[in-house]
């Protein structure tokens, strides 16, 4: 949280402010108040932004975060969890989903219904031409 007489500052329709995580690390954020479109509208990314995958490591289920841009009402998104190798180990969503913040549950099975070995792989997210991906370490 900001220190106690944190400088907010201006900036078009955003107010920027300092923000400490830790005693060595000075990080930005915005804040965009208005009405729903208006947050919607100014605050989702220009593509698909993967904001976690937790816990990883992992060794059960997993919570999947991302955010779809605004720039059409409805995407069809395909996430997966995909391995070193490239193969698709299973499939976690498939489906049609709006523009801002979503929040996935992966039960930590793939598409057998066992539990994928112990390693590396990716969460892959993928709409249209875009995909992004984010490691995960399975223990």
């Amino acid at each position: 949280r900001p220190d106690e007489g944190t400088r907010f500052q201006l900036r078009g329709d955003s107010i920027v402010a300092p923000y400490s995580f830790s005693s060595s690390a000075s990080h930005q954020f915005k804040v965009v108040y208005g009405s729903k479109d208006y947050v919607l509208e100014n605050s989702t990314p220009n593509g698909i932004a993967i904001s976690k995958v937790y816990p990883n490591p992992s060794s059960g289920s997993v919570k999947i975060g991302f955010t779809l841009p605004n720039s059409i009402d409805q995407h069809a998104v395909q996430v997966r969890l995909v391995s070193m190798m490239g193969q698709i180990v299973t499939r976690i969503f498939d489906g049609g989903l709006g523009a801002g913040y979503h929040e996935l549950n992966w039960n930590g099975l793939d598409d057998l219904n066992q539990r994928p070995a112990q390693g590396v792989y990716f969460i892959q997210i993928s709409s249209g031409r875009e995909s992004r991906i984010k490691r995960i370490v399975l223990k």
